[in-house]
């Protein structure tokens, strides 16, 4: 995940997020760039800041990030990361929605929150994403948003406008979904 730019490109093996703060543009010339594992039981999400003009990322970083290995860049996040789509190019609902999503999230959880290039899902926009789990909800308002990431915070996986899990199969997602559905709520930790 590294400041906004263009497009996401994606793999099978690793997506790229463009990230940027809400309402702010580029200035100076170092950029956060976060890595992050969602699958399994245990994911990771890593930071570190880095100069435009040096970027710290080497080709071994992410081999490690793509075998799943936690890599020697950055340093553990130490707290959860919300991004928002707000990638009008690709739909201008996510911009439309998006946007004052972002804004009205980085009052409540300063620094934690990040508007990002296309999630996916555009017809679900507003679209959030909560890292490091890679937890997918939309479309979401300031109070949906609010819930799902209070929901988080305490340990659990909300219903309400729940998508699914990044870096997990579809069936095992289905799966995770309908305990999801006959409980109302599940651990995070309970995630297949």
């Amino acid at each position: 995940i590294g400041d906004w730019s263009s497009d996401v490109c994606s793999s099978d093996l690793v997506r790229l997020q463009l990230i940027r703060k809400p309402g702010r543009r580029r200035t100076g010339d170092t950029r956060s760039v976060f890595m992050g594992w969602t699958a399994g039981r245990e994911p990771w999400l890593r930071r570190a800041s880095v100069s435009a003009s040096s970027p710290g990322l080497t080709e071994r970083d992410l081999k490690e990030l793509a075998a799943g290995s936690v890599p020697s860049f950055g340093a553990p996040a130490g707290e959860p990361v919300f991004l928002v789509c707000t990638h009008a190019k690709r739909s201008v609902c996510c911009a439309r929605y998006g946007i004052p999503l972002a804004q009205a999230l980085a009052v409540r959880y300063p620094g934690q929150v990040w508007e990002t290039s296309h999630v996916g899902g555009h017809r679900f926009a507003a679209n959030l994403v909560i890292m490091p789990h890679g937890l997918y909800y939309g479309p979401v308002g300031l109070a949906g948003a609010t819930a799902a990431i209070g929901a988080y915070q305490r340990g659990a996986v909300a219903l309400d406008r729940y998508r699914g899990r990044a870096g997990t199969p579809r069936p095992v997602q289905e799966a995770d979904h309908a305990r999801l559905a006959s409980t109302g709520s599940l651990p995070v930790e309970a995630l297949a």
